[in-house]
Order: C-alpha cells, then sequence, then structure tokens
C-alpha cells in the first residue's frame, strides 16, 4: 500500500504501509493485512474499515454479490432491492 499511496501522492503510516492492496472500490482501497480484510482510507477521511477475516471467503462473497449484483440492479422499489441483496446473503 505504501508503494500505491506513494505513486499516488497519498502517505500513509508505516503499519497501514505493509498491507498488500486487492483493488478500490473507488472511496476506499481494498488491503490485506495479516489478520483481515480490511478497507483503507489513505486520505484519512475515515478510520480503516474492517471487510472480511478471510482472502478466500471475501473473493467467494465477491463471486455471490457478481451472480446476484443484475436482481439487485434491476429492481423496482427498494423492498425488492433488500430482498435480492438479503438472498445474496444466504448463498455459497
Amino acid at each position: 500500500m505504501g508503494m500505491f499511496a506513494g505513486h499516488h501522492g497519498l502517505r500513509v503510516d508505516e503499519s497501514r504501509a505493509r498491507r498488500v492492496r486487492l483493488g478500490t472500490d473507488g472511496l476506499a482501497r481494498l488491503v490485506v493485512g495479516p489478520d483481515s480484510v480490511c478497507a483503507q482510507f489513505p486520505d484519512g477521511i475515515a478510520p480503516d474499515m474492517f471487510v472480511n477475516a478471510d482472502v478466500s471467503e471475501f473473493g467467494l462473497c465477491l463471486a455471490v454479490l457478481d451472480r446476484r449484483m443484475s436482481v439487485i440492479a434491476s429492481s423496482t422499489d427498494l423492498a425488492g432491492g433488500a430482498a435480492a441483496s438479503r438472498s445474496a446473503g444466504t448463498e455459497h
């Protein structure tokens, strides 16, 4: 994370710099530390946020979300979108 931040003119403290960057969601950087996957905000707008305890499990969750995203996105109302989102939580 330290190298990525440096290339983009951002600063991160040493403890955060050693994490491996998986990607970004447009706001936070998803990173892997020694014991978890977390969302990291290099510009300091929010504290790091826990995402998952296991990289493999995180990957499975992303695959489920990818399969269900079209149903969630095409929902015509909040109740339908919420139901589709909940059903994704029971899959995998």
